[in-house]
């Protein structure tokens, strides 16, 4: 009995060594296949049912198309996708995400009416910028304009009471005297001039007042307007999406409003790439609202812990 146990215990230790040869093996011949072919559709097939972790080497992708009306220079491109990759690369302490110029999965920019609409909302918004510098700046030379009419007028005003009273002293005097009557008549028909230089201009502030007024009637036309094609309540479009069928990967984006949105939208996407789900909290990057809300004025989007937390989890770190 004793040779019986002993027996059995060296029949499946032998078992189990038996195993683990094949296994060693099997990594062995994909390690060779890695190197020799790359990442190729059968070598990575087989690499990526392995126990390794899911990120265990970095997830690699390229800028794919990039339509012109976006007016989105290809390297300008490349960098925003490149710091998107690197954002969760740093929260990973690792390298899970790799751009490459022409390997891995594109990341496509697909223009329809989502950005067309984005564009011509950003074309209207400039304009109304535009017009408003402008009404403002109208507005500041006419007040300047004013405040000169208001003092000469002013001026004017505090002659005409000095004039006024030397002519009540003059005709008080028992004796008149002819020069300074000379001076009197000089003086008021000068009055008389400064008098018709103030007129015209006061006429010509009511003409400049009501050219700024009927200006900004039209500004405030031209705003409502606007309001009416884009300040409703916006119909929900989905600005960028992560697509899987089997092997086959991209990541389309359709919209975005500056830079800082498209990193926004781009880092969404690849954390889609890598497996992550959205999250409920809308301050998080991976919250499903930041796919179909315009950031505007945006500044540069940061990972959130629960953002970190949530790809550390995906990749067993």
């Amino acid at each position: 009995m004793p040779q019986c146990t002993a027996g059995y215990f060296n029949h499946n230790n032998l078992y189990l060594i038996n195993i683990m040869m094949r296994t060693l093996l099997i990594i062995l011949t994909l390690c060779i296949g890695w190197l020799l072919f790359g990442e190729s559709p059968a070598v990575k097939k087989l690499t990526d049912k392995l126990p390794f972790g899911h990120c265990s080497r970095p997830l690699v992708f390229h800028l794919g198309g990039l339509d012109s009306r976006f007016e989105l220079d290809a390297g300008h491109a490349e960098a925003i996708l490149q710091e998107a990759a690197e954002k969760w690369n740093r929260a990973a302490g690792k390298e899970i995400l790799k751009f490459d110029a022409a390997k891995g999965f594109p990341v496509n920019f697909v223009f329809d009416q989502r950005q067309q609409s984005m564009m011509a909302l950003k074309r209207s918004v400039a304009n109304l910028n535009e017009m408003r510098l402008q009404l403002e700046f109208k507005k500041q030379v006419l007040q300047q304009e004013i405040d000169v009419y208001e003092e000469r007028r002013n001026d004017y005003q505090q002659e005409v009471t000095d004039f006024n009273s030397q002519v009540s002293a003059f005709n008080r005097a028992y004796q008149h005297d002819d020069a300074e009557a000379g001076r009197l008549r000089y003086q008021a028909d000068s009055l008389k001039i400064k008098q018709a230089n103030l007129n015209d201009q006061h006429s010509q502030l009511d003409t400049q007042k009501f050219q700024l007024q009927m200006d900004a009637d039209t500004f405030n036309q031209m705003v409502q307007q606007h309001n009416q094609q884009y300040g409703g309540e916006q119909e929900f479009t989905q600005r960028g999406v992560y697509k899987q069928n089997g092997s086959d990967k991209r990541v389309e984006i359709y919209q975005f409003n500056d830079d800082n949105d498209l990193l926004l939208v781009a880092v969404h996407e690849l954390g889609h790439a890598l497996g992550l789900e959205h999250l409920p909290a809308e301050h998080n990057i991976m919250s499903a609202s930041h796919n179909y809300s315009v950031e505007e004025n945006s500044t540069e989007p940061q990972l959130t812990a629960d953002d970190v937390a949530a790809v550390k989890a995906v990749c067993r770190l």
